[in-house]
């Protein structure tokens, strides 16, 4: 299997993930994101907090193996990126992990 992006890896601990690449495909998945960031966004709203996605609809990671990064969310204050990971945790039968402010 060659691996043209990075991959995550996350068997070493269940609490972290890393990832794993070439000089050139991390590079490459850092300019990735700098383009979505700067890219053309569709707006949703989940838990009371505006959602803006990337239009661009790729993987960032290498696909086909148990963790791949789709894509990005982005919320406008640090505050509602709590609010938006503990929705997602319900949303998937998990306990938040700490209470939204």
């Amino acid at each position: 299997m060659k691996f043209k992006k990075p991959a995550v890896c996350w068997q070493t601990d269940p609490d972290e993930a890393f990832f794993v690449g070439t000089r050139e495909s991390i590079v490459s998945l850092a300019n990735q994101l700098l383009e979505l960031a700067n890219g053309e966004f569709e707006t949703s709203d989940i838990a009371g907090v505006k959602l803006l996605t990337p239009k661009r609809d790729e993987s960032l990671t290498e696909f086909g193996l148990d963790v791949v990064v789709q894509g990005v969310s982005i919320v406008e204050k640090e505050s509602d990126v709590i609010s938006v990971v503990n929705e997602f945790r319900v949303l998937t039968g998990e306990l938040p992990l700490v209470e939204g402010s």
